[in-house]
């Protein structure tokens, strides 16, 4: 009977750290918000001449740091919580959410990789106004173009991930996941529009 009675406290601590970790999320995710969506919006601008390409790029750094470390900290509250379920036992109907938590992991990680991506092209963009007008064109097809071409991966990706999780039937995915995931830009080829003209 004792034995019963462990194993019952066992689970209430465990359910009750899930509760704190699932409310760890909303909180990491709804103070993350303005970031991610200012990033999306910088980083989909279009951009029609070098000045407002720079700009773009000086406008972009600082949020583009802020929504980093956002996503650093779901991806950290995420696998905290994945290990949380993955050590009940029984995970009861918990074990039902592994599958998407697998799927929203991946896209923090595409997340991040984009994020440096942009990283990279910032880091090139601030050479452009140094570089000869007549060599810019050149620098930026070598340096800049395939960065924005990987930008355009990642989103691709994220597409992909999201479409095998539909596929195989991942159930109780965020509803904005497809939204803030820039599905529709990708697919429209939108999503760094602009700026292959302002070098």
């Amino acid at each position: 009977m004792a034995t019963i009675g462990g194993l019952f406290w066992i689970r209430v601590r465990q359910v009750a750290r899930l509760e704190t970790l699932f409310q760890e999320i909303h909180e990491v995710g709804t103070k993350g918000a303005p970031q991610k969506q200012l990033f999306m919006k910088l980083s989909r601008q279009d951009t029609q001449s070098l000045p407002e390409y720079l700009q773009r790029c000086a406008d972009l750094e600082p949020v583009l740091n802020d929504y980093m470390i956002s996503e650093q900290q779901m991806d950290a509250v995420l696998a905290r919580t994945q290990q949380a379920i993955a050590d009940l036992k029984p995970k009861g109907s918990f074990g039902n959410m592994l599958p998407m938590l697998s799927v929203m992991r991946k896209i923090m990680e595409k997340d991040l990789e984009g994020a440096n991506a942009y990283k990279q092209e910032i880091a090139f963009a601030k050479q452009l106004p140094n570089i000869p007008a007549a060599d810019r064109v050149r620098f930026y097809n070598e340096n800049i173009g395939p960065v924005v071409k990987q930008e355009h991966k990642v989103a691709q990706d994220e597409f992909e991930v999201l479409k095998e999780a539909k596929a195989r039937g991942v159930e109780d995915m965020p509803e904005n996941l497809y939204r803030d995931a820039g599905i529709k830009q990708a697919l429209s080829g939108q999503y760094s529009a602009g700026r292959s003209d302002c070098a």
